[in-house]
């Protein structure tokens, strides 16, 4: 999938899952990703439509990653770790937009100044709770042929990166993770019987970004 000139590296197109008066369930294309979000207001579109928005999220300490790949952590549940490339410096002036499967525009919540970095460095870092989904009104471009054209500036990969299954989801720090070792991730399961979309009351080893 490649961006065209015109294209807002900040947007990006998913799968409406679920949807209640405060969040979301998106699910990314080509991936097993289901990113539970919050909602400044209830969605218009239905579950099952595609919607395209941009997702905002605030960052912690942020390190550089010499080798790797683009995921989000966990799959399924509440974005809580990232990984990813730097699309962009900005929108705002204490703003990265990174690609981590999906893009993402964080506010950096620490001393760091975005201006430090560059573009396509590779990224790591955790972000606060409740992420959240700006949807953004309108068709997609048309592309060839009059169908409509993604609107995301990334490339989903075919499947799911290894190590990032639901059970393989890691709430450590990486310079602390063990070669091999597995850790259950709280985070990356989600109950059903919950109230409304699952995901919503903070669970054991939630780190709070102020």
């Amino acid at each position: 999938m490649t961006a065209s000139r015109n294209e807002d590296p900040t947007l990006f197109r998913a799968k409406l899952v679920e949807k209640d008066a405060e969040r979301v369930v998106v699910a990314i294309p080509a991936t097993n990703y289901r990113l539970y979000l919050a909602v400044d207001s209830p969605l218009d579109a239905a579950v099952g439509q595609t919607v395209t928005g941009r997702i905002h999220a605030r960052a912690g300490k942020i390190d550089l990653v010499r080798s790797g790949g683009r995921y989000i952590e966990p799959v399924f549940g509440r974005p809580r770790r990232l990984q990813g490339r730097i699309l962009e410096i900005g929108p705002g002036p204490d703003q990265l937009t990174v690609n981590c499967v999906a893009p993402f525009v964080c506010t950096v919540t620490t001393d760091q100044d975005p201006r430090a970095f560059q573009r396509d460095q590779l990224i790591h870092f955790d972000i606060g709770p409740n992420a959240i989904f700006e949807p953004i009104a309108g068709p997609a471009p048309a592309g060839p042929g009059g169908k409509p054209e993604p609107t995301t500036a990334f490339e989903p990969p075919e499947t799911v990166p290894h190590g990032h299954e639901p059970d393989e989801g890691k709430q450590v720090p990486a310079s602390e993770r063990i070669p091999g070792e597995k850790i259950r991730d709280a985070g990356s399961h989600t109950d059903a019987s919950r109230r409304g979309i699952s995901g919503e009351d903070p669970l054991p080893g939630d780190t709070r970004i102020d």
